[in-house]
């Protein structure tokens, strides 16, 4: 594979293809997004705008965390991230602070749905690198490809190789529990098997019991849960915090619901670097349950 060295950039061919430019001038890369969108990135990219705290935590892990100028509220990993200037949330970007701060790169989230500021971004011909993963692999693909769109290809592809190691070490086929997994205390919201959570469950040998319905974050009735008889229910739980009375009221069921549990959301919502922890959390219950059945 014919490789190119250029400061902290490795210009590699397996993840984007070098444009002529003249020597000693910068190395440009071109770069498909997860939409499909091709981008051409002067290297080094020194200036990152990050519109999702996954993304954001993902920049950290491969050592971009000092060249991040932007970010949007929440995102608080690691603590580094707290000082970041906030540019918005996931549903309002200040476009002009964008434009203002010279990114040499704009990182967001498709389902964010920050759309028509991300289109008046691109309009001012900033490149803005859409992360969309579909399922843990495309995940794990899509930090590699950030990595080659930021010059940091060799930490992406560090980073990616121990999380698949990882992955298979803690995986399992036997689909033997049935899983509810809630994502809201005020109504019923939960995931089918498309949404990265609904992977997640796969890989540890969980069936998802609202796998096959639409949409991908579905809302269901009480009494559709108690139908289902789940194994486990999973509550999206931040640390420290007082449980909600769900906790309690699905504890009524004993019959019917073997085992209630809380989550950090940040664990395994976020398509970041800690989604493996949130994983192993997943997978590590499964397991005590197998356990206890045998």
């Amino acid at each position: 594979m014919m490789s190119r060295v250029i400061g902290r950039v490795r210009c590699r061919l397996s993840w984007f293809i070098l444009l002529a430019v003249p020597a000693g001038h910068l190395c440009a890369a071109e770069v498909v997004d997860d939409l499909g969108n091709v981008h051409h990135i002067q290297q080094p990219v020194d200036r990152i705008i990050s519109l999702a705290p996954h993304l954001t935590e993902i920049l950290f892990a491969l050592g971009a965390g000092d060249r991040i100028v932007g970010t949007v509220h929440y995102a608080d990993y690691p603590p580094a991230a707290k000082a970041i200037p906030r540019f918005g949330d996931a549903f309002n970007v200040s476009v002009e602070s964008v434009v203002a701060s010279k990114p040499d790169i704009v990182l967001a989230w498709s389902t964010g749905g920050s759309s028509r500021s991300i289109d008046q971004i691109r309009s001012m011909d900033i490149p803005v690198y859409m992360h969309e993963p579909g399922d843990i692999s495309q995940f794990l693909d899509g930090v590699e490809r950030i990595g080659a769109a930021i010059g940091e290809s060799e930490a992406a592809v560090t980073l990616t190789t121990r999380f698949r190691l990882r992955l298979k070490e803690i995986g399992s086929s036997d689909r033997h529990t049935r899983v509810f997994f809630q994502i809201s205390d005020q109504s019923l919201y939960t995931v089918n098997g498309e949404h990265l959570i609904g992977h997640a469950i796969r890989h540890c040998g969980g069936q998802n019991v609202f796998e096959d319905i639409q949409p991908t974050v579905p809302q269901v009735s009480k009494e559709a849960v108690l139908s289902a008889q789940p194994d486990l229910i999973l509550i999206t739980q931040l640390p420290g915090t007082k449980e909600s009375d769900w906790f309690e009221e699905w504890r009524r069921y004993p019959g019917v619901i073997d085992r209630v549990e809380g989550i950090d959301p940040n664990l395994i919502s976020r398509a970041g670097p800690r989604l493996l922890q949130g994983i192993e959390r997943v997978c590590g219950m499964m397991s005590e349950m197998g356990t206890a059945e045998h």
